[in-house]
């Protein structure tokens, strides 16, 4: 369902990621209430799909690490919310969990350009593609 609204707790938004910092500490508009309040809510550019892997990373994060039973999906998925939220860690862990996958050189190249991937993740299977 899309021009979904969640309720969600910020803590883990703005420990996790400068981008979220940024949107949820600038000052609102003349007269609105501070960001990401019910009457002032971020709008998000992604699916309502995609942003319920990011809570479900986030409740993995506050429970034991289990991990079993992603999917390839869910780490893609992950790694391009992590990727363009800027969530250091979260981006980390997707890639590690990608790499469990042993993609050939060009779908690995492939998945992280979909995801808009940072370069220092592109450019050493750059140079392996090269060689």
């Amino acid at each position: 369902v899309e021009n979904s609204l969640f309720k969600v707790h910020h803590y883990f938004f703005e420990r996790e990621s400068p981008k979220f910092q940024e949107m949820l500490t600038r000052p609102p508009p003349t007269g609105q209430s501070s960001y990401g309040s019910l009457t002032n809510p971020v709008v998000l550019d992604v699916t309502s799909e995609e942003f319920q892997q990011l809570l479900w990373f986030n409740s993995l994060t506050s429970m034991v690490h289990s991990y079993e039973g992603a999917k390839f999906q869910d780490w893609g998925c992950l790694l391009s919310l992590a990727c363009d939220f800027k969530f250091p860690e979260v981006r980390k862990l997707a890639v590690r969990n990608l790499e469990k996958f042993n993609l050939d050189l060009v779908d690995h190249l492939s998945l992280y350009q979909e995801c808009n991937a940072d370069e220092d993740l592109l450019i050493p299977l750059y140079v392996q593609l090269c060689a």
